[in-house]
């Protein structure tokens, strides 16, 4: 099995023709999450207003709380279109030059012809690389704008809190990181067996 750092190079370089695509599927899902911890802020001024516990217009604060609303519904369609065709585009693209190499390479096996689990080890770790260029990396920093614009929320509203999830945070992120660790672990096996 390869070393992490190594093969996320690789792959970054790999995705480079796809960096334009992948920054505005970023961006739309940024915003996305702006338009969440602005549809808290809405919501608790709409409460506000009811409530009398401030003098604010009721109906201005439904008609901020409808466009948040809206924002978020755009955000999201947006975003599973663009991520949509970004992964596609990506797909074909590294599946055209990885085939176009496999077709003009030569057979080097020690047998005479080999059973075709090539193609299939290709067209799965194409698919695997585009979804993790294309998705997770950009859940990665989705996540960390997240978190961050979360604490930032919440520390005037519950400092105590805020503190206890940000210590968390760590417990579960290298939690996460030994359970991915050995699923990878898990995943090298089986398919050096399959090979």
């Amino acid at each position: 099995m390869k070393r992490f750092w190594p093969c996320l190079a690789g792959l970054l370089r790999r995705g480079r023709r796809t960096k334009g695509g992948i920054a505005l599927c970023t961006s739309i899902a940024l915003v996305q999450v702006a338009a969440s911890l602005a549809f808290v802020w809405a919501s608790k001024r709409t409460v506000d207003a009811a409530t009398g516990v401030k003098d604010i217009g009721f109906s201005g604060a439904i008609a901020a709380m409808a466009i948040v609303m809206a924002v978020q519904l755009l955000c999201s369609v947006f975003y599973n279109y663009c991520v949509g065709i970004v992964t596609t585009k990506s797909r074909n693209r590294i599946r055209s030059d990885a085939f176009s190499k496999a077709v003009r390479s030569t057979w080097s096996g020690s047998e005479k012809f080999h059973s075709g689990d090539v193609v299939n080890r290709l067209e799965e770790d194409i698919r695997v690389e585009t979804d993790f260029l294309c998705n997770t990396l950009t859940i990665v920093f989705v996540t960390i704008f997240q978190f961050a614009g979360a604490a930032w929320y919440l520390f005037p509203v519950a400092p105590q809190l805020a503190w206890i999830l940000i210590l968390i945070m760590p417990v579960a992120v290298v939690g996460s990181r030994m359970f991915f660790g050995r699923m990878r672990r898990i995943n090298g096996e089986i398919r050096k067996l399959d090979g």
